[in-house]
């Protein structure tokens, strides 16, 4: 709703001005990987209290939505609700509509005010959302795969030598006793290095970055756990 001024004076028995309550003026809407329309509510009290309605509070956007890396999301698709709540209170839904919105954290300013307030309250509104975990997992995948070769042309460099280019030899090490081993502990090993890199950044996906911390920690959690596949006995591959 555009409204010229959102503060203009207090009616004449006084000041009134607006406070959010809780008294955070961040409020934050975390999408993760879902891109439907969500919603965050909080409440605005009038101070001093009166047992009379408060004066009707507006409610408007700032301009878009900006994330860190520039990307934007258009003011439009947020849209406020204001409701009273009891005679010196307000009810505010900040509903958000991603649409296509790229991964990142997203901030804009909505303020509130309205004729008889002494002030305009401006509260922040902070959106994050990141790209799909499938997509972190298909990248551990192909750590885990260049783990696994890593780890099989250190095998046939320490035991072969010249013939690491040796089809032969290869094909020896994949038939090598423990190679379930290697395998699954370096699967584990990427797992958890998806996991905890994935899991934990509500904005993944924002820069390139974060799929190079996917790919070098599946990377290396895999190389640890077909190293670690090593100390079983009996699966440590050896020269013939």
């Amino acid at each position: 709703m555009a409204v010229p001024a959102l503060a203009q004076g207090a009616p004449a028995g006084g000041k009134r001005t607006l406070i959010v309550s809780p008294a955070d003026k961040v409020q934050t809407i975390r999408f993760d990987s879902n891109r439907m329309p969500d919603q965050a509510s909080f409440t605005i009290d009038v101070n001093p209290v009166s047992n009379t309605a408060a004066p009707k509070v507006f409610g408007v956007v700032r301009g878009d939505l900006v994330s860190d890396e520039g990307r934007r999301l258009k003011a439009q698709n947020v849209t406020l609700t204001v409701n009273p709540n009891g005679l010196n209170g307000f009810g505010i839904t900040a509903r958000v509509d991603p649409a296509q919105a790229k991964a990142g954290r997203y901030t804009g300013t909505i303020q509130f005010g309205g004729p008889g307030y002494s002030n305009v309250l401006p509260v922040t509104l902070s959106v994050t959302l990141r790209d799909k975990a499938s997509s972190a997992f298909l990248l551990m995948l192909l750590g885990w795969v260049l783990g696994v070769i890593f780890k099989c042309l250190v095998d046939l460099f320490r035991t072969d030598g010249e013939r690491i280019r040796s089809s032969a030899s290869v094909g020896r090490w994949l038939k090598r006793a423990g190679i379930a081993y290697v395998a699954l502990l370096g699967l584990l090993g990427g797992v958890i290095a998806w996991a905890s890199t994935y899991y934990p950044n509500h904005v993944w996906g924002a820069g390139d970055k974060d799929w190079l911390k996917v790919l070098a920690a599946a990377f290396t959690a895999v190389v640890t756990g077909t190293t670690l596949a090593d100390m079983i006995p009996g699966a440590r591959f050896k020269a013939t």
